[in-house]
């Protein structure tokens, strides 16, 4: 079957179900389950909001039984991807690589925008944390991958690196932030920061958004 062709999957194909939060690599990790797990893609996230798992709970059959996973990122190199993937599919007379200090504080700042990156992961996964069986980091998307994989009972699907940004935006992403929209985002990602461990810092050992 080619990339393009789609299909829904039958009831006794679902095995899992995987809540996509923007940034993660989760278009990857579609592709990688696409013949296994019912996709909740980031879009009616936004809509729906919290708890969004409970309600499309009662519409999948043996949903009890089904394994349910996630994947977060170091929310300083996530807030970075989002933006510099808004600028690029949203303003394409704009180089992605190129920005100012104002562009992102003003896009971090901006409600419309900051909602949406925040209550994907603290809302969504924190407010049904305990129906989650597995959460996945970026930085370990391999290993991880491959735990999903065992638990659903399949083989370790191949991943495709899609919906990639410019292979010249630097890894580093100290330099897009300032104190306060530091600050935003230790307040809006305290859960992931505490869970994960994750610092500032990190991108000195990762790759590029």
């Amino acid at each position: 079957m080619g990339r393009r062709e789609r299909r829904m999957l039958t009831v006794s194909e679902i095995r899992g179900v995987f809540l996509h939060v923007p940034k993660t690599a989760g278009t990857t990790i579609t592709a990688a389950f696409k013949s296994c797990a019912f996709v909740v893609p980031h879009q009616k996230l936004a809509a729906h909001r919290a708890h969004y798992l409970r309600l499309i709970g009662g519409t999948l059959p043996n949903w009890h039984k089904l394994f349910k996973f996630s994947f977060v990122r170091n929310p300083w190199g996530r807030f970075r991807a989002y933006f510099l993937n808004y600028r690029e599919h949203n303003s394409p007379e704009i180089d992605a690589a190129t920005y100012t200090h104002a562009d992102f504080q003003t896009f971090v700042a901006d409600m419309t925008h900051q909602d949406r990156l925040a209550f994907t992961t603290n809302e969504l996964i924190t407010g049904d944390l305990e129906l989650f069986d597995f959460i996945g980091q970026f930085e370990h998307l391999t290993r991880d991958v491959q735990h999903v994989a065992k638990c659903l009972d399949i083989d370790v699907p191949d991943l495709p690196h899609l919906n990639t940004l410019k292979a010249t935006v630097s890894p580093d992403w100290r330099d897009y932030y300032d104190e306060q929209t530091y600050d935003i985002v230790v307040e809006y990602s305290a859960w992931e920061i505490e869970r994960f461990g994750y610092t500032f810092d990190d991108c000195a050992t990762q790759r590029a958004a």
